[in-house]
């Protein structure tokens, strides 16, 4: 089957027309990868993708004097499970994976506290990096909402 696009986009005027039903829209989290800000004299994506992502937290979490020993234990179990480039998402599936049996006692070298630490201070780098306002400028988000607004409903 081949995609048309123009047809794609006339059938979602078409859905977008009826004003009997409200318009939700789920918007990837890959989407802020659109938009570009200039950063030290460099366009950059706003919010970083999941490469990204991974590499800001696995540098600042390799560097934490708190965290540093329980991350390379991670790391390290996951290199021996055969997975030598996890992402932040394999990385923080194996830690909730590992606090849920881990109870009382420690898994794979690491204890329930640990595991809890390091997922809470994953999270929090995560917010960090991908709490961003959008630029004033011209924006696909703007583009969307002027698209949705200029359709007769």
């Amino acid at each position: 089957m081949k995609h048309d696009s123009l047809r794609q986009a006339d059938l979602l005027r078409q859905t977008f027309a009826s004003d009997r039903q409200a318009i939700g829209l789920f918007i990837g989290a890959g989407c802020p990868v659109s938009i570009h800000v200039k950063r030290n004299n460099k366009m950059v994506a706003l919010i970083p993708d999941i490469a990204g992502l991974t590499k800001t937290v696995s540098e600042l979490l390799s560097d934490s004097d708190d965290h540093k020993d329980a991350f390379g234990v991670v790391r390290d179990n996951l290199r021996d499970d055969g997975l030598n480039d996890p992402n932040i998402e394999e990385i923080l599936n194996h830690i909730r994976a590992l606090a849920a049996v881990a109870g009382k006692e420690s898994v794979r070298g690491l204890t329930a506290e640990q595991l809890d630490q390091l997922d809470r201070a994953i999270c929090e780098q995560v917010v960090e990096s991908v709490d961003e306002t959008l630029p004033s400028e011209q924006t696909p988000y703007a583009q969307l909402a002027m698209w949705l607004g200029s359709i007769v409903r």
